[in-house]
């Protein structure tokens, strides 16, 4: 499944947890979708306060359908672009990259299911933010900012707050999301269903808030989504007066732990060794640290 955004008001909000703190330096910003409207301003990806600073990324207005990258921390001037791509098809599914490194030129990379091209930027983005408590995450402004909304489908779309080289992005497909969770973004959406989207990237955090509108429609012909929950295990533990019930999700490398108190596991590679887990803000321990389950329940 897609999300489609077909009016002005359709917009998801995410958790900002994983842009916490971080400055813009070194960025891979990537999105796999298909326009519906043409020849406006669209922000795809959207980080603001709705003022000043903010990123986005999407496409330019006007009869070239450039992609465009706009970080600024003040009013005026124009964003980055890459020209003469015209991405003015509304029946292509194309995978866009922008890559960077602080306010230096990006460089764009676009995917239209033939073949890659890869080209710098116009200018350089002019502007580090820094994302501070007050900036939100948004695919597609909300009503708020008063304009540029995204009008499309969009399958998935992940932020990785390191610059990436050709040939890193070109790992990326349109036609497997195990492609884009191999990929290391530390925020990773995929639009799947119609229940609450998660974070599936490595950064706790970054799951879905609020949302207004849109629908499900097709995958791109060939997209294939790993099972979300094909198998089930469980193990109990028990250290002193705390209990953990620990649940594998057969997509995700991750445990997560019902029981947030610290708790000492046993490694399965050294069974004389135990691993102590302090609680985690984000209630998940690495799979490594946890034995396999004796057994477990299908459900899907």
């Amino acid at each position: 499944m897609a999300y489609r955004f077909a009016t002005d008001a359709h917009t998801v909000e995410f958790d900002k947890t994983p842009f916490n703190g971080y400055t813009l330096g070194g960025y891979t910003a990537a999105v796999l979708i298909k326009r519906s409207t043409l020849a406006t301003r669209q922000g795809i990806l959207f980080i603001s306060d709705l003022s000043f600073p903010y990123f986005q990324f999407g496409f330019t207005s006007g009869g070239t359908n450039d992609l465009m990258l706009a970080s600024r921390t003040t009013a005026g001037g124009s964003p980055t672009v890459i020209a003469g791509l015209g991405l003015a098809s509304t029946s292509l599914w194309y995978l866009i990259v922008v890559t960077g490194n602080g306010a230096a030129i990006p460089t764009f990379h676009l995917y239209d299911g033939t073949s890659w091209v890869h080209s710098g930027g116009s200018a350089p983005i002019g502007a580090t933010i820094a994302f501070g408590s007050s900036q939100r995450v948004w695919i597609s402004p909300p009503s708020g900012w008063g304009s540029e909304y995204f009008k499309g489908d969009i399958v998935c779309c992940g932020f990785k707050k390191s610059d990436s080289s050709n040939v890193t992005v070109e790992t990326l497909t349109t036609t497997a999301f195990s492609s884009w969770q191999a990929f290391g973004f530390e925020w990773l959406v995929g639009f799947e269903s119609a229940g609450t989207l998660t974070n599936r990237g490595s950064s706790a955090g970054g799951g879905e808030i609020a949302r207004v509108g849109t629908s499900v429609v097709s995958d791109p012909p060939g997209w294939a989504w790993p099972p979300r929950i094909t198998e089930m295990g469980a193990i109990g533990v028990k250290n002193g007066s705390n209990q953990a019930v620990a649940f594998r999700y057969s997509d995700q490398p991750w445990w997560p732990i019902v029981n947030a108190n610290a708790i000492a596991m046993k490694k399965q590679a050294d069974e004389g060794a135990y691993a102590t887990l302090a609680g985690r803000a984000n209630g998940y321990v690495p799979v490594d640290d946890v034995p396999e389950p004796t057994g477990y329940i299908y459900v899907g």
